[in-house]
This record gives C-alpha cells, sequence and structure tokens, in this order.
C-alpha cells in the first residue's frame, strides 16, 4: 500500500505518545493495524505485549482478524520469497517466520478487547484489592433498569418517610405538582452522569462547594469560561456562513451585496473580540447592542450589481439564511447565559447551595441503595467495573503489573472515550507507549457520556 507522508510518519514514529486525528475514511484504522504490524515485524513485539482498545465487541473482533491478515500477509510474503530462491530460506526470514507463527497462536488470547473487558480482566487478577466476591455476575440492561427502579422507590420513601421540611421544599421548587416523576429523572440523570468520572463522589461535593465562592473566584470559575467559550464556538460557526456570503458575492461581483456581507463581517468580528477578551460584562453588553444593518434596497439595486439581468433575490434569500445563523447564536447566548450582570449570577449561583448540596445528598442515598440491591444479588453494572478496575490501578503494584505487561498501547475510535476510560488508561501508560486514532466528527456516544 502506497502511503502519504503523514501516514507514513504515523506508522514509523516512535517512542513518543501520538493522537493521530482524520477524518472518515482516511485510513486512520489500517495505519494503526499497518503500525502494529510493523511493530511485530520489524521491533519484534509480541502481539501479548499490545494492548488494543476498541468500543464494541464487534469492533475488537474485526481489529482480530485484520492483524490476523496482516501476519498472514506476512507469513505468505516470507514463503514467496524462499520460493523464489529454490526453495532456500534466509536465516533473518527463518527467524521471522518462528516468531511470526508464534503470534497467530497468542492472537486468540490477546488483549484487544472493549475498555469493560480489560477493566475486568483488572478486576479478576487483583479481586483481593476490591469489595467485589470473585463469583460476581455482570447485570444487564434489564436487570439494571429493575434494579435502579427499586432503589428510587426505596430511597423517595425513606425521604417521604421521615418527613423532613427540607425534602418537601426541594420538592416543590424541582419536580411536577402531581407526581414526583421529574425528582425521579433529576436524580438517575445525575447519577449516570458523573459515573463517567474516576471519582464521581469526590466530584460531586468539590462541586457543591464550588457554588459558595467570592466573586473573583467565581468569574475566574470554568462556569463562567465555558459559557464564554460556548458562545464562541457557536460565533465560529456563524463569522464562516457569513464568510460564505462575502466571498459568493465577491466571486460574482455584487458590490452592493459584498458591502452589505463586509458590514455583518465586521459586527460578528467584533463580538468575537469581545469574547476573546473574556470580560464577561463587556461580551453582555456588545450582546445587548447587537444589531446587524438592515438588508435594504441600497446594497441590492442593479446598479450596483451589476445589471438587471442579476438575479437578486436568490443571493438576498442565501445571505440572509447565514444572517439568520448569527441572529440565532446571539439570541440563544442571552437568553441562557448573558441575561444579567456577572454579579447578579454570581448572587443567584450562590443562592442556589442549599439546593445543590440536598440534591448531592439524595444522590449518594440513591447510589448507597442501589448498590446494596445489586451486592444483594452478586451483581456488578458496568460503571462498576470501571471504577472497580480504577481503584484497583492505584495501588502501584497493580498498575506497576500492566504498565510493564504493554509494551505499546492502542486506542481505536479514541473520541468515544469518556473520563473514566481515560484515567483508567493513565494509571498503566508511559510516556512513550500510547497510539490513539480518532476524528471529533464521528463521535456517537456523547448519550454514553463520551467526551470528543
Amino acid at each position: 500500500m502506497n502511503w502519504t507522508a503523514e501516514q507514513k510518519k504515523a506508522i514509523e514514529l516512535r517512542n513518543k505518545n501520538i493522537l493521530v486525528a482524520a477524518a472518515a475514511g482516511s485510513g486512520k484504522t489500517a495505519v494503526l493495524v499497518e503500525r502494529i504490524k510493523r511493530l511485530i515485524l520489524e521491533d519484534r513485539c509480541p502481539i501479548d505485549r499490545m494492548l488494543i482498545v476498541t468500543f464494541t465487541n464487534a469492533a475488537a473482533a474485526e481489529m482480530k482478524e485484520k492483524i490476523e491478515k496482516a501476519i498472514s500477509r506476512a507469513i505468505k510474503d516470507i514463503s514467496e520469497r524462499t520460493e523464489a530462491a529454490g526453495g532456500k530460506m534466509s536465516d533473518k526470514d527463518r527467524q521471522d517466520l518462528i516468531f511470526l507463527k508464534k503470534q497467530t497462536e497468542l492472537l486468540p488470547a490477546a488483549n484487544i478487547s472493549t475498555f469493560h473487558a480489560f477493566a475486568l480482566d483488572v478486576i479478576h487478577r487483583y479481586f483481593y484489592l476490591t469489595d467485589i466476591e470473585p463469583n460476581f455476575r455482570i447485570c444487564d440492561t434489564s436487570q439494571q433498569t429493575i434494579l435502579k427502579g427499586q432503589a428510587m422507590d426505596e430511597l423517595l420513601e425513606e425521604y417521604y418517610q421521615t418527613g423532613e421540611p427540607e425534602f418537601f421544599d426541594f420538592l416543590k421548587k424541582f419536580s411536577g405538582d402531581r407526581n414526583d416523576n421529574r425528582l425521579r429523572e433529576m436524580i438517575e440523570k445525575a447519577y449516570d452522569t458523573i459515573q463517567s468520572l474516576p471519582e464521581p463522589f469526590k466530584w460531586l461535593d468539590n462541586s457543591v462547594e464550588a457554588i459558595d465562592v467570592d466573586f473573583e473566584a467565581f468569574m475566574e470559575s470554568p462556569a463562567v469560561k465555558y459559557m464564554i467559550w460556548d458562545f464562541s464556538e457557536n460565533l465560529d460557526r456563524a463569522i464562516l456562513r457569513l464568510k460564505d456570503n462575502l466571498t459568493k458575492t465577491q466571486t460574482e461581483g455584487l458590490a452592493g451585496a459584498e458591502e452589505l456581507a463586509a458590514l455583518d463581517m465586521a459586527v460578528a468580528e467584533g463580538l468575537r473580540r469581545r469574547a476573546e477578551d473574556g470580560d464577561f460584562d463587556s461580551l453582555r453588553e456588545a450582546l445587548e447592542d447587537f444589531k446587524l444593518p438592515i438588508m435594504s434596497k441600497k446594497y441590492f439595486s442593479p446598479e450596483k450589481n451589476g445589471g438587471e439581468s442579476v438575479e437578486l433575490s436568490s443571493i438576498k434569500e442565501y445571505m440572509e439564511k447565514s444572517r439568520n445563523v448569527l441572529k440565532d447564536v446571539v439570541s440563544s447566548a442571552k437568553k441562557n447565559c448573558f441575561y444579567d450582570t456577572a454579579e447578579n449570577l454570581w448572587l443567584e449561583v450562590k443562592a442556589t447551595q442549599p439546593d445543590v448540596r440536598y440534591f448531592a445528598g439524595m444522590i449518594k442515598d440513591f447510589s448507597r441503595i442501589y448498590d446494596s440491591l445489586k451486592a444483594e444479588k452478586g451483581l456488578v453494572d458496568f460503571n462498576d467495573i470501571e471504577h472497580r478496575a480504577y481503584e484497583i490501578l492505584q495501588d502501584e503494584e497493580a498498575a506497576g503489573f500492566f504498565r510493564n505487561k504493554f509494551r505499546h498501547i492502542f486506542i481505536d475510535e479514541y473520541q468515544d472515550s469518556n473520563v473514566i476510560q481515560e484515567a483508567l488508561i493513565g494509571t498503566i501508560c508511559r510516556e512513550n507507549n500510547l497510539f490513539m486514532v480518532g476524528d471529533v466528527k464521528q463521535s456517537i456516544y456523547k448519550f454514553r457520556l463520551a467526551e470528543p
């Protein structure tokens, strides 16, 4: 196969942690397989000294098949060379053949698997470092749904029977008048979300405390920075549309429409400069003052745009669609984030802390009951598997075993990994043996809490 310069670099570069980010159809997985093949052939790295992580069992099986084909092809090449040499095999080819055949024997049991399968391997080897019984079973989706429902029923029954005023006050604020379904959804969604983190309840406690900060700390908080960043990301997409307007009007020689497109760009670039400054209130004022030029007739007169034969209604419609993208970005930002001054937002957030603290307690109580129900039946769910493996790998002996075992670690479809999975790999990788391939635009697992 003829590799491009970039592909060749990704295949051959050594002693670095490498992320290959490339679009669909660009051969990322082919590069990954070729790199594995070269490590086997050229670096004499056995397949059982590699950890190769994918995101589904089907993808793992397919990866195994591709590696097997690559090894078989290499064995066939040796046979063909030997046949061409009249049956005489070189010493190097003989050594390579022995090594390659050994890899075909090792391949069925090689660590080519999902994150969960790797985490299970960690638990099975070091189960005595965790509180899971060695004869545990993995609960399927149906069992998990039933147990979560039972845990939620028991949780709310506890709260109703205790009859604390704080509970009924919280219920009145955050659930419906007729039932507690909204509260149930809130608790389960929050619980599921934090399970993607290595230490979910430590994060939960830190987040509760992070609300009660002074104004200066609030302005430097991730929340405020995220609001500005999120607006900037959406603004950049709108600016690309406005650039299309400018390019189109220039290409078609529409001087009047081009003048309007340039004015639109100036407005958008002004917003971008405010966002880059990072001053919340300054950006808020700019959003309040936001106004695009009116699409008046002077910009679309035939005299300014090449004469009567030019179809001006279509270019006007084209430009209006792009302008509406920017208007929607500004409207959404004003409604969701920049609806009040930074100081008032800070006071608003501080006022929520008692409710947030109470809600965090409910999430912990739900987890306690759910864990108890699973323990009674000797069950663990997929989140338990990753978290227990992560806890085990905090032990240096356990982490050291896998760090020494795997000379190379590969992650396919890296954009679909989440924070706990990233942390798992972080405990066992070295500074120069991690190879990841992915494409942020192909992320399909945000609903499973992936962080592309």
